[in-house]
This record gives C-alpha cells, sequence and structure tokens, in this order.
C-alpha cells in the first residue's frame, strides 16, 4: 500500500505554507527561502497498513557577516584605556581582523 506521510519541525506537526511544500507524494520536504528560524531537527514520518518509520534530518543555516551599525569615531585623552567592540553578527562566528592606520 502507499504510505502516507507528514512532516514535524521540533517535534510539532509542520504547517503548509507559501513558504512550506510537498513534492513527490509528500516524500520531500521544499521550504523557499529560509533563515534562522528554520534551524533545527526535520522529522518525516511514513506509514502504511504494514508499519511505520521515520527519518530526521538537522538543518543548519549559516548567515554571512552583517555589521549591525559602523562604529564611529572615539575621543579619548591620553593615558586614558578605550574598548572598541566590533558589532557583527553571522553563523559560524568569523575570524575578526583589527587594523590600525592600514596595518594589521
Amino acid at each position: 500500500p502507499i504510505p502516507t506521510t507528514s512532516w514535524l519541525f521540533e517535534d510539532k506537526a509542520l504547517p503548509l505554507s507559501g513558504k512550506v511544500s510537498l513534492l513527490n507524494r509528500g516524500q520531500e520536504l521544499w521550504v523557499a527561502n529560509v533563515g534562522k528560524e528554520w534551524e533545527g531537527h526535520y522529522t518525516c514520518l511514513s506509514r502504511n497498513y504494514f508499519g511505520h518509520t521515520s527519518a530526521v534530518a538537522v538543518v543548519r543555516v549559516l548567515v554571512a557577516p552583517v555589521s549591525l551599525k559602523p562604529i564611529g569615531e572615539l575621543i579619548t585623552r591620553s593615558g586614558d584605556s578605550i574598548l572598541i567592540v566590533c558589532p557583527v553578527v553571522c553563523d559560524p562566528m568569523p575570524t575578526i581582523q583589527w587594523f590600525f592606520n592600514e596595518m594589521r
């Protein structure tokens, strides 16, 4: 008998929407334009009269570095200490290099 197939995301039923659709009689899951919110565990459940089985896929979404805001100009007095923060959001974390007067 032909199996019925359903999909879970993080152990909850995955509703079909404009971004989520099933292909190949439910055996393939299509998610358009994924972002970090789609990262996690996907489970495919398949069952027919004779039994059932499942398979799990782990999806990790990598994100290119994005600077949230410019660092700007710092003004300080001679002898003071400064802390300069590089405001970057991404996954995986990048290697950050600092330059002073165009020299590393």
